[in-house]
């Protein structure tokens, strides 16, 4: 019985070892991908990273844990571009994905920031530090946003309370993408 048990596991082992194998040179690809694209990023050529990580989405078998970090990378690069609208809708996809991802309610909160949505940006960081209370940069920012809101003299609803509707910023040139989404590459 133990003998036929081994063989078994042994036919099972070679089995599971050749489909990883078989996998592996598509995993390759996407770590290749993954780093042209970071480096795109550092260097500041945000259109190259936007259009590899679209590719990465729409042609890799990646788990949830992985698509949600390839659609925060790709909202940090649109944030970047001044894309914020593009980004957030990166950030919620991400957030659905992975609903505790403290990283992607920053980063979103980062961009309601940028487009003047100030109670709507604490409230995500708010969230953020909730969910990883040691990162400082959330506490620092979390600060600047009460500021910030304290001036405009908006009230910040207690946690677990509803946020009122969203008012429209009140300063003009902000840098946004609301206008219609003509020429978007194809979103998954």
């Amino acid at each position: 019985m133990v003998g036929r048990r081994l063989k078994h596991f042994i036919l099972f082992g070679w089995t599971a070892l050749a489909l990883l194998l078989a996998a592996a040179p598509a995993r390759a690809d996407y770590f290749k991908d993954l780093e042209s694209a970071f480096m795109a990023q550092r260097r500041g050529d945000y259109d190259r990273a936007i259009n590899i990580y679209t590719n990465i989405i729409l042609s890799s078998d990646l788990t949830p844990q992985e698509k949600a970090t390839i659609y925060l990378l790709r909202g940090e690069a649109e944030t970047k571009k001044g894309q914020y609208d593009k980004a957030i809708e990166d950030f919620n996809s991400a957030l659905k994905l992975k609903p505790r991802y403290s990283q992607a309610l920053y980063f979103r909160g980062l961009a309601y920031e940028k487009k003047g949505f100030y109670l709507e940006a604490y409230l995500d960081v708010r969230k953020a530090k909730a969910l990883n209370p040691d990162k400082a940069n959330y506490e620092r920012k979390l600060a600047a946003l009460e500021d910030e809101l304290a001036a405009r003299g908006q009230e910040v609803p207690p946690p677990g309370e509803k946020a009122p509707e969203r008012r429209p910023p009140e300063k003009s040139g902000t840098a946004s993408d609301s206008g219609p989404k003509a020429g978007r590459e194809k979103r998954p």
